[in-house]
Order: structure tokens, then C-alpha cells, then sequence
């Protein structure tokens, strides 16, 4: 089973809902949209093999890659900012402020995106092993992608930190006391 495609093998009640005199074989397809199907015996199953919550998994992982989409131009776009000449004339002082308030946004979203990833991860981990119902339940275990997801939850935690650390300390240099012994056009070699 898949996101776009479940396979049987001569699958029929009790191991497949619905009717015991239909006899479930080869593979159904199915598009996001619930109203149309591959066929007709599909939409008496499709419940029991997408059932609400695994939608809402579904749901929850698509949203967070938008979102991480967004913060990856966001960072891109701070990151440009941050590698400018290291001398302060009025027109980057805006660039400066842009960066700071940026680098918020990006992390607000990056913490928004963990949490989503995180509740997505406790739903399907507290719910899918419970799927007695399905042939060979014993056989049940997460797959690769649950555990690619944990380790992306993992490095969401890293990077919510790391970009935490890296705004506050452009707010800390732009904000801080300069030494007003030493200008920065001194400090550049071009004294």
C-alpha cells in the first residue's frame, strides 16, 4: 500500500471490508481526490485503507514541506545579506533591520514546522501499530520513511536552535556598543 496505489492478492472478507463475495485482486489506483477512483469496489475499501487519522498524517506532512519550502528561501535570502561588506553606511543599516526581521520569521515558521512535524509523528506512531486487522499484523513495523521523518525532526530541532543563535546574534552586533576608538573603516585596513 501506498500514497497513490494499494496491491491485492486474492483479498476478501475478513481481511477486506465490504462484501464477501468480492474478491479483491491486483492493484487500485487513487488520486488526492476523494470522489473519483480507478474503480468501483475501491470506494467501499477506501475508508478502511485511508482511514481519517492516516489522512491526517497525509495532511500534516504536506503542509510542512510548503513551510519548510518557505523557510529555506527565507534562509537563502538572509544568508545573502549576512556574506555583504562588513562596513555600516545608511543604506545596509536596512538591510540589516530586513535580516533581523527576517531571520525571526524564519525561525517562528521553523518552529511552527517542528511542531507540526512532531504532532504528525506522535499521531502515526500512537495509531499505526494498532492496525490488528491487516493481514499478517504481526509483521507490522514502522517503515523507513517514519524513521527518515524522525531523523528530519531531529535535524528541524538543530536547526530551530541554530537560527535562534545566528538572529540573536545579528541583533546583538547591529544593536550593540561600537568601540569608538577604532571605526570600522580602520577595522577593514583602509585606514
Amino acid at each position: 500500500m501506498g500514497f497513490h496505489e494499494a496491491c491485492f492478492s486474492n483479498c476478501h472478507f475478513p481481511y477486506c471490508p465490504g462484501d464477501p463475495d468480492i474478491i479483491y485482486n491486483g492493484c487500485y489506483t487513487w488520486t488526492f481526490n476523494e470522489l473519483i477512483f480507478s474503480n468501483d469496489q475501491f470506494r467501499e475499501i477506501v475508508d478502511w485503507l485511508m482511514p481519517p487519522w492516516f489522512m491526517t498524517c497525509k495532511n500534516l506532512f504536506a503542509s510542512n514541506i510548503a513551510i519548510l519550502f518557505v523557510c529555506c528561501i527565507l534562509l537563502l535570502i538572509c544568508t545573502c545579506w549576512a556574506f555583504k561588506p562588513l562596513y555600516k553606511l545608511p543604506a545596509h543599516q536596512k538591510k540589516d533591520v530586513c535580516a533581523i526581521v527576517l531571520g525571526f520569521i524564519t525561525l517562528f515558521m521553523l518552529v511552527v514546522s517542528n511542531l507540526i512535524n512532531v504532532s504528525a509523528i506522535a499521531l502515526f506512531s500512537s495509531v499505526a501499530p494498532h492496525r490488528k486487522y491487516m493481514p499478517m499484523a504481526y509483521k507490522n513495523h514502522f517503515g523507513y520513511s517514519f524513521w527518515l521523518d524522525f531523523s528530519v525532526c531531529i535535524i528541524l530541532s538543530v536547526s530551530v536552535f541554530l537560527t535562534y543563535l545566528s538572529t540573536i546574534s545579528k541583533v546583538i552586533y547591529y544593536v550593540g556598543p561600537k568601540d569608538p576608538k577604532y571605526s570600522d573603516e580602520m577595522m577593514l585596513g583602509r585606514s
